[in-house]
C-alpha cells in the first residue's frame, strides 16, 4: 500500500529478481482496492494504478499449518501478516515484504527463540525497499515520490521530511540507523542486500 501510494510500485519486486507475476497479496486486497476503501487508500487514484499490478499477481500460497499455529495469539502481529509469513513458510524461496516494524520486531523475538526458523533471511522492511528505490531512482526523484504521502509512515517521514533537499549519503544513513535497529533485534531474521 505504501508502494502504491508513492509510486514505487515497479520496485517492490525487482528488489528480490522477481516480476509481478510472481508477487502474491493477502486475497482481501484486490476487493477492497476495486472499492478504493477510504480505509487503505488517501485517493482513488492510488487504488486505480495499484489494480493492474495485482491483476498479475499469482495466488497467496496456503499458510503452512505449523506456522501459523506458532504465530496465532500474538496480538503484536495482526492476522494478515500472520498469513503472509506463514504463507511464506510454504514458498521456500520467497520473501515477505511488510511495513509493519511491531509485527517484525515480534517475529525477531520469536526467531530469536529459535521458533521461527523457516523465515531466516526472508524478511524485507520498508527501508529496505526504500534503499532499493533510492538506488534505482536516486534521491530527488525519491523525494518527489514519497511526499505525495509523506506522513504513511512515521519512519519514513522522519528519514525523508516533508521539504527541503536531501542527498543520497544523507538518506542512505537515515534509512541505515533504521535497519540497524531491525537487524539487532534478530541479526538472521532480515534478508540482506539492501542498506548492508
Amino acid at each position: 500500500l505504501s508502494a502504491a501510494h508513492w509510486g514505487l510500485l515497479d520496485q517492490v519486486p525487482t528488489m528480490v529478481g522477481a516480476t509481478w507475476s510472481e508477487v502474491a497479496v493477502l486475497t482481501s486486497l484486490p476487493p477492497r482496492t476495486k472499492k478504493a476503501d477510504p480505509k487503505l487508500f488517501k485517493d482513488p487514484a492510488v487504488a486505480a494504478a495499484l489494480a493492474p499490478y495485482l491483476a498479475r499477481c499469482a495466488p497467496l500460497p496456503d499458510p503452512e499449518v505449523s506456522l501459523i499455529a506458532r504465530l496465532q495469539g500474538r496480538q503484536d502481529i495482526d492476522v494478515g501478516e500472520q498469513v503472509l509469513f506463514a504463507a511464506a513458510g510454504n514458498a521456500p524461496e520467497a520473501f515477505v515484504v511488510t511495513g509493519d516494524k511491531r509485527a517484525i520486531r515480534a517475529l525477531a523475538a520469536l526467531h530469536a527463540q529459535e521458533l521461527i526458523p523457516e523465515l531466516t533471511g526472508r524478511v524485507l522492511c520498508m527501508e529496505q525497499l526504500l534503499w532499493h528505490a533510492l538506488s534505482a531512482l536516486g534521491p530527488d526523484e525519491l523525494l518527489r515520490r514519497v511526499r505525495q504521502y509523506p506522513a504513511r509512515d512515521m519512519a519514513t517521514l522522519a528519514i525523508i521530511g516533508r521539504t527541503g533537499a536531501k542527498t543520497q549519503a544523507e538518506l542512505e544513513d537515515g534509512l541505515r540507523s533504521y535497519l540497524r535497529d531491525l537487524r539487532e533485534a534478530s541479526p538472521e531474521l532480515m534478508a540482506r542486500g539492501h542498506g548492508d
